[in-house]
């Protein structure tokens, strides 16, 4: 699991990643284990979400992993597509959701409300 852990925040903070950039808006990667389809990760650092708005397309997953310190969640505010709430994540915790309906979600955190997330389902 550390291994995992230890994944999930080089792959956040862009030290795993090839041929680095500036790119707010991350490529969506394959999904492990055969599944197929998109998945976009999402991170949680100094009480942000890293990134704060990103592209999905539609038909992809979006992971959240909590990489910070305190507990967070991801819940839905508003835009196209079911309603989400991934409950108390503690460091470490992952959560995800697909999105079929093309649109602007935005979504927050409510245990700190300043922390708001945009995805932009294209």
């Amino acid at each position: 699991m550390r291994t995992l852990t230890l994944i999930a925040v080089l792959s956040v903070t862009g030290l795993v990643s090839g041929c680095g950039g500036d790119d707010s808006s991350p490529e969506p990667s394959s999904g492990a284990g055969g599944g197929g389809g998109n998945v976009v990760e999402v991170g949680m650092e100094g009480s942000q979400y890293m990134p704060q708005s990103v592209d999905v397309p539609v038909g992809a997953t979006v992971k959240w992993t909590n990489t910070d310190t305190p507990a967070h969640t991801v819940d839905y505010v508003d835009g196209p597509g079911e309603k989400f709430s991934s409950g108390t994540m503690n460091p470490g915790d992952e959560f995800e959701q697909k999105f079929t309906a093309a649109g602007t979600v935005n979504y927050i955190c409510e245990i700190h409300p300043f922390q708001k997330g945009v995805l932009n389902v294209k």
